[in-house]
């Protein structure tokens, strides 16, 4: 979201340790969000914390398949040659993987705040979606997984649509997420 005043964002820490880039606190003031006309606005922006600086993610994987491929033609003016369609091969999974993180890492949910609505904001997959609940009638919800190595699932949503949000924290920061929600959703309007 791009607006004119925006304040300095100040970190969700649980119990005292700041987790970066996992969910941060922005308070919105004199800026018009596009679906409201409340002065007043409060976001809750949750990413992974594997957003980075994808450049030099680029320039890593190019020297280290630099290297795969010296190697492998090395090796094949030494007579063995077959070394070659498996560093192909290998170059090829390195960047296939190192392309699915950064796409993954580009998900992102946020939770804006106004007196009497909660917009939420998904991207997935370079998609949006959009969904807007009336704070009221707005419940905060944790699912426990199926088994007990499952991950809980944070839930938020109303008259039946609720939508799962945060799903690459950690139980300790989805825990306190969850708590962070419950308090903005049950101020009195």
């Amino acid at each position: 979201m791009r607006t004119a005043g925006l304040e300095a964002a100040a970190q969700i820490e649980p119990r005292g340790e700041p987790f970066p880039g996992a969910a941060s606190i922005k308070e919105i003031r004199e800026s018009k969000h596009p679906r409201t006309s409340h002065t007043d606005l409060v976001e809750i922006k949750l990413e992974a914390n594997g957003r980075g600086n994808f450049r030099c993610l680029a320039i890593c994987v190019s020297i280290v398949s630099f290297a795969v491929v010296l190697i492998a033609i090395i090796c094949a003016l030494f007579g063995a040659w077959l070394v070659l369609p498996f560093a192909g091969l290998e170059v090829a999974l390195l960047a296939l993987g190192t392309w699915l993180c950064c796409m993954q890492a580009r998900h992102c949910d946020s939770l804006v705040f106004s007196d009497s609505y909660i917009h939420l904001t998904q991207y997935r997959h370079s998609r949006q979606a959009v969904h807007s609940f009336v704070r009221r009638w707005t419940h905060v919800a944790m699912r426990p997984g199926g088994t007990r190595h499952e991950p809980t699932q944070l839930l938020i949503g109303s008259h039946g649509r609720f939508f799962l949000i945060g799903e690459y924290l950690t139980e300790c920061n989805r825990l306190h997420v969850y708590e962070q929600l419950n308090k903005r959703v049950r101020l009195d309007v």
